[in-house]
C-alpha cells in the first residue's frame, strides 16, 4: 500500500520513538529518506544496544504481524487505519568486529546506503566497485581483492573508497538515473 510522503513520515516518527530506546543507533531509511513523494514501506536501519534484540523484535511484535525474523532483518505488517497494511523491514547494523586477524568495522554506513536506495543507484555504485577491482557487498562494506574491508562504518567512506563524493540521500534517484545514462 502507498502513502503520501507526510503519512510515512508521522508513521516512521512513531515507530522511530517506540524501538529508539533499544538501539545504539537508528535511522529512517528508503523512500522516505530520499523524500520521495509516495512511499510504500518504511525501512528501518538499527544497531540494537547489547542484549536488546530480542526486546526491540518484541515492541515489534506488540503492533505488527511477523513476516520475517531473521538475523539480519525483519519484515513485519503494520496496520494503518488511513491505508491499510504497511511493511515495516527492520535491518539490522553490527558494531565493529575486533577480530585482530581481520578486523571489521560497523557495517552501519554500507547497510545504511543500500537500504536508502535507489534501486538504480545501488546497482550503479556496485558497477563502479567492479570497474575499480572491488566488491561492494552491502552488507559488510567495499572489500578488495583480497577480501579486506575497506569502508563501511559510515556512507561517505563508502563513496570515498568508489572515488565519488558522498551524495545526499534526496539526490540518489535523480543519480541513479544520470548514472546509467551515462553507462
Amino acid at each position: 500500500m502507498r502513502m503520501e510522503l507526510r503519512m510515512a513520515l508521522e508513521l516512521a516518527e512513531q515507530v522511530y520513538s517506540a524501538l529508539e530506546p533499544m538501539c545504539q543507533r537508528i535511522m529512517v531509511a528508503g523512500s522516505i529518506r530520499r523524500t520521495r513523494p509516495w512511499v510504500g514501506n518504511l525501512n528501518l536501519v538499527v544497531l540494537p544496544r547489547p542484549g536488546q534484540l530480542e526486546a526491540l523484535r518484541a515492541r515489534c511484535r506488540l503492533r505488527a504481524r511477523v513476516v520475517l525474523e531473521g538475523q539480519r532483518q525483519c519484515v513485519y505488517r503494520l496496520r494503518v487505519r488511513e491505508v491499510g497494511e504497511v511493511e515495516l523491514d527492520v535491518w539490522f547494523a553490527r558494531g565493529p568486529v575486533l577480530d585482530p586477524g581481520r578486523p571489521l568495522p560497523s557495517n552501519w554506513g554500507s547497510l545504511l546506503l543500500w537500504r536508502t536506495g535507489s534501486l538504480a543507484h545501488v546497482q550503479w555504485l556496485q558497477e563502479r566497485a567492479r570497474q575499480l577491482g572491488l566488491r561492494w557487498e552491502p552488507e559488510v562494506g567495499v572489500l578488495d581483492e583480497d577480501g579486506y574491508c575497506l569502508a563501511a562504518a559510515r556512507e561517505v567512506n563508502v563513496y570515498a573508497a568508489l572515488r565519488l563524493p558522498w551524495v545526499p540521500p534526496a539526490a540518489r534517484e535523480r543519480a541513479g538515473m544520470m548514472e546509467r545514462r551515462q553507462g
